[in-house]
């Protein structure tokens, strides 16, 4: 069975080729967001799960519907609004239609989307009645790990709405935050300058040290901003290995580097699997885990990434040179080099590479297509919660690390 991730990318794609074709909003509706709802794993074509031009009259107003209504237990738990590719989903009248949809279903959950853009909302300002703002907004074409991993939550294995009304309101005061400091780093107000002038005068500060403390809080935020606040998460695709970045970085001098490059994040298997329960919970971490001490055991050891999402590498030593054909990352997926053991070791040969994906997909729930051969699939490690299927996973990379080290 295909991963969540990859049904993603394949629809990412499929919007990307197609999206010049769709001139309706039915045909918005069938090429771009039913596949969404059943990457969701969704039974579209269950009335128990999804129920089109769902009724939602509004007292006077009746054969209000809704374009899609997803179910549960015979209830709503997720309503989906959908319009045109190149409406503005912002504005007010969509807003409005989606406000009264809400108000008068048990869904905690209202999508208004075009097919492309998404916006999800729920009632955190107000009991029952929709938030003006979303709590999470994306596009799918430029789908980012932190948003899927939010989405994650809204599959059908793993829906809690409870869980999800509490990731949304810390997605939206993190939102408000950053928003605010981003602003304060362009223009910061006397409130904000007079609270910081507090925390780092020993006594009363003058007007011109105030001027100094607002000139100094432009430069922290604008510092901060580089490499924590506004950073832009990692895309779907995974960071190749560390040769690459040294290649890049190379062309650049130390003392540059210096000035220009932000501290990276050090990382070790506390700080790593405290990553991981923190946005997969402790089972998952637990699966974690015991794969690095798997690595530890059967590899020569583990690496550690330095970006804003850890990966811990396991890592294998022949003939002077370093292999890391598998990685773990803290937003809970592991991913295979194919792209790095393609230019090594008997790894070379498609045929031995083909062998490797047909190995890892007889996992139940590894699903790694062809067309990632030579590229850096992945899989979620909930795919590995059942004792048999990560017993063949450690088989599999016992096989690899042989290869890796015959050749």
């Amino acid at each position: 069975m295909m991963d969540f991730s990859e049904k993603i990318r394949i629809l990412s794609e499929r919007i990307l080729e197609t999206q010049k074709h769709i001139q309706t909003e039915e045909a918005t509706k069938q090429a771009f967001v039913v596949p969404f709802i059943s990457a969701l794993g969704f039974d579209v074509h269950d009335p128990r799960e999804l129920i089109p031009e769902y009724t939602a009259d509004v007292g006077t107003r009746k054969g209000e519907k809704v374009d899609y209504a997803i179910m549960r237990g015979g209830q709503p738990i997720m309503l989906i609004e959908c319009k045109i590719p190149g409406i503005p989903l912002d504005d007010k009248a969509n807003l409005d239609q989606l406000i009264r949809y809400f108000g008068v279903t048990k869904a905690r959950i209202a999508v208004l989307t075009n097919g492309i853009l998404y916006r999800f909302f729920t009632d955190l300002d107000a009991p029952n009645l929709m938030d003006q703002k979303p709590f999470l907004a994306f596009s799918l074409l430029e789908m980012r790990d932190d948003v899927l991993v939010e989405l994650l939550r809204f599959c059908k294995d793993r829906f809690d709405i409870n869980q999800i009304v509490s990731a949304a309101a810390g997605l939206k005061y993190t939102d408000a935050i950053k928003s605010f400091l981003t602003e304060q780093s362009r223009s910061p107000s006397d409130r904000f300058v007079q609270f910081l002038a507090m925390h780092v005068c020993n006594e009363k500060p003058s007007a011109r040290v105030v001027q100094h403390i607002r000139d100094a809080t432009k430069r922290a935020l604008a510092s901060l901003s580089s490499g924590q606040i506004a950073e832009k998460p990692k895309s779907l695709a995974m960071v190749k290995d560390d040769q690459h970045e040294s290649a890049q970085m190379s062309q650049t001098s130390t003392v540059k580097r210096a000035q220009t490059t932000p501290a990276k994040p050090q990382w070790d298997e506390e700080s790593f699997l405290n990553a991981l329960t923190e946005t997969n919970g402790k089972e998952i971490a637990s699966i974690a885990k015991r794969i690095l001490e798997w690595i530890r055991d059967n590899m020569n050891g583990v690496g550690w990434g330095q970006g804003k999402y850890c990966t811990a590498m396991g890592i294998v030593l022949n003939g002077g040179r370093k292999f890391r054909p598998l990685h773990v990352n803290s937003l809970g997926f592991v991913y295979i080099s194919f792209e790095q053991l393609s230019r090594w070791s008997l790894f070379s040969d498609i045929g031995k590479r083909r062998e490797l994906l047909a190995k890892l997909n007889t996992i139940h729930g590894v699903a790694l297509s062809a067309e990632q051969i030579e590229k850096w699939p992945s899989f979620p490690l909930s795919a590995l919660q059942n004792e048999r299927s990560l017993d063949q996973f450690f088989n599999i990379f016992k096989w690899v690390v042989d290869e890796i080290k015959r050749g």
